[in-house]
């Protein structure tokens, strides 16, 4: 439990400041939107929770990793500041709606390895 909550929050942070494609913060807060339904629908079966986080985040590797190297040399943070504000109620909805699902499922092993792939 204490690694998958960080790497929620930071995956959060991450689509939150840097994002991918066109409208990079979008992008990034509706990845966490769908990440955030599989653990809600799962929520009764850790191991099918496990093996859908996995099979999304192996689906979505490349825009995970193109938002993990995003923004690192930012060059407007007022730009960043703005979209955090714009997109701060969703990923909060988000991550409200995740949470009882990844609290109940921290130490099962699916779930554990598929947010390592992270």
């Amino acid at each position: 439990m204490k690694r998958i909550l960080p790497a929620f929050a930071l995956l959060a942070a991450t689509f939150a400041m840097n994002g991918c494609s066109s409208d990079p913060y979008e992008t990034g807060v509706k990845i966490l939107e769908e990440m955030a339904t599989i653990a809600d629908s799962n929520k009764e079966n850790c191991d099918k929770m496990g093996e859908e986080l996995g099979k999304f985040i192996d689906a979505n590797k490349a825009k995970l990793e193109e938002a993990s190297k995003a923004g690192k040399d930012d060059k407007d943070p007022e730009a960043a500041k703005k979209a955090e504000e714009k997109y701060k109620p969703r990923m909060e909805a988000a991550m409200a709606k995740m949470l009882p699902a990844q609290m109940k499922c921290a130490d099962n092993a699916k779930v554990r390895d598929a947010m390592k792939k992270m």
